[in-house]
Formats: structure tokens, C-alpha cells, sequence
């Protein structure tokens, strides 16, 4: 495929996850490119539209792509540097894109070798470090983001984090730009103002917050084999690197980010307690535990 076929007007470069992307459809979340001599990491290219049928399964290795094919959407083919979608006659677009980047790039990614948490990551001291709020659809993900967003937080990342561990620093990169807003059947995408926006690069993370439920609101720090767990079930698209044959490679990503960075389970009740409640305790353990003489604190 080549990497000089004509794009769209939308094709100027941006950033996302902290990588160069040059892409004909529209990338939600992803920001300007900071300077003229952008490097294109990822290039996505419209290749028009698809045959309706035969449709394929939902996920297909064909060497040296990797296919995934949601049905009434498109086809995305993938490999480590590019994505060619193919749109169904009948999608709509904004519905493309949300699976381009809920999908298809972090697919891409996890065959770049880094590790994708389904979370959402929140600097809450301004573009030094930054938590990862992860648990299942449902779990209070963005009510407890937004609440942050809204009491000067930045943000990282929506909904799926790219992490690599260098040394004994894990760093995490996302679509800083936006958030996707509603419910699963009108989800709607929000740009956030600049003051919300973290650094588009790489953020070093402080820890992880697993959501569960609980009738009591409490927060605690998980043994290593019990955030090891924790880390497994929260992967994003899991089985994306098993049809890559990383499982290996996944399984060391989640040894070294759990032997560098805490990770916690917060239980709470979510008709019960506020978002504001849940966002205290965050905040007053990272103080107590992490011994800040400048608090972790959403009030900046």
C-alpha cells in the first residue's frame, strides 16, 4: 500500500496516542500537530466503499493484515503503520470513525507492542502524571472523568489508553481532544477546551483505579497478583493481541506495569454516592499513600 496515495482534505497531520496520524476520515479526540515537520506514524486511508456481502467474520488475520469487520459499518484493514477502511454502503460516518478509533488504531498499536487499558486517563496535576480510571462499560467511567474534567482536570485519554513501561516509569498516551458523551445508542462527541487538554505526549502514570461495585464506598491498594488480575480484564480489544500471537508480549506489558504503578479498586455504589464523594477518596489516598507535599488534587 502506498503511503503517498491522495487523502482527503481532512489529511493534515495530528496527534494521537502521541503518534503522528495522516488520516482521510475524521479522528475524534486527536489534536493539532505541534510544528511543520510532523512525522506520519499512522496513516489511514479511505478505501471507498465496500461490497455488502459476502460479509467476513468479525475479526480475520490475513498476513499481513489484520481485518476487522463490524457488520452494517465497514472494513478495516490493519497493520503496524496503516489502516485502509472501507465503509458500507449504508453506515453512517460518524459511526466509521468512533470504530476507527475505538478499534481499528488501537488494534494497530497493540501490534506496536504497547499495552491497551479501557480507561480513562486524567491528568490531576497539571502535565506531570496522571491516573487511569478503568472498570466495565457501565461502571461510572465517564460520570466520574467528567465530574474531574469539570473541576480542572486534563484529560489523557477518552476511553483507551496506550501504555509502555520504560525503566521503572509507566507512560500512558490517548485522544486528549474529547470525550464521547450518552448512551450507547446516542453517544455523542464533545471537543474540550485547551485549559482541559493534557500534553498530547506521553504522561507518566501514577496509578490505576479499578471501578467496582459496593454498597460501601472504600478504596484499596491491590496485592501484585490481584492487579496483575485486575489489569488482564481491563485490557482493551484483548483479543487483538492473541490473533497477533503477542500474547507473550501482552503478558509481560502487564507484569511490568503492574510492578511499576499501583493499582487500586474502588467500590462504590453509583446511585448512592456522588461523583464528587468518589473523587475525595481518589484524591485523599494519593495524598496519605504517595506522601505529596503538593496533594494530587482535582482543584487546580
Amino acid at each position: 500500500m502506498s503511503r503517498s496515495m491522495t487523502l482527503s482534505p481532512q489529511g493534515e497531520p495530528v496527534l494521537g496516542w502521541g503518534l503522528g496520524i495522516v488520516s482521510a476520515l475524521p479522528i475524534p479526540g486527536a489534536v493539532a500537530w505541534p510544528g511543520p515537520d510532523a512525522a506520519t506514524d499512522i496513516t489511514v486511508i479511505d478505501g471507498g466503499v465496500c461490497a455488502p456481502t459476502p460479509w467476513p467474520a468479525i475479526y480475520r488475520r490475513a498476513d499481513p493484515w489484520l481485518e476487522f469487520a463490524p457488520a452494517g459499518v465497514g472494513r478495516f484493514r490493519i497493520r503496524r503503520d496503516t489502516v485502509v477502511v472501507e465503509r458500507h454502503p449504508h453506515a453512517a460516518p460518524g459511526l466509521v470513525s468512533e470504530l476507527l478509533i475505538a478499534t481499528a488504531i488501537p488494534a494497530l498499536l497493540w501490534s506496536r507492542g504497547l499495552f491497551m487499558l479501557h480507561a480513562a486517563g486524567l491528568a490531576l496535576m497539571r502535565h506531570e502524571r496522571c491516573i487511569a480510571i478503568a472498570g466495565p462499560s457501565g461502571a461510572g467511567k465517564s460520570t466520574l472523568a467528567h465530574w474531574f474534567l469539570q473541576h480542572g482536570a486534563q484529560l489523557v485519554g477518552d476511553d483507551t489508553l496506550a501504555v509502555e513501561t520504560i525503566a521503572d516509569t509507566a507512560l500512558c498516551r490517548g485522544l486528549p481532544g474529547g470525550v464521547f458523551l450518552g448512551s450507547h445508542d446516542a453517544r455523542r462527541f464533545e471537543p474540550l477546551g485547551d485549559d482541559q487538554i493534557a500534553t498530547a505526549r506521553a504522561t507518566p502514570l501514577a496509578a490505576i483505579v479499578v471501578l467496582a461495585p459496593g454498597a460501601s464506598l472504600a478504596m484499596r491498594r491491590l496485592a501484585r497478583i490481584e492487579a496483575f488480575a485486575a489489569v488482564m480484564r481491563n485490557r482493551h480489544r484483548p483479543r487483538v493481541p492473541e490473533l497477533l500471537g503477542l500474547q507473550q508480549t501482552m503478558l509481560d506489558a502487564a507484569s511490568a506495569l503492574c510492578r511499576t504503578t499501583p493499582v487500586y479498586e474502588l467500590q462504590f455504589d453509583s446511585n448512592s454516592h456522588a461523583p464528587q464523594e468518589v473523587a475525595a477518596l481518589i484524591c485523599s489516598t494519593f495524598d496519605r499513600e504517595m506522601g505529596r507535599d503538593d496533594p494530587i488534587s482535582a482543584e487546580r
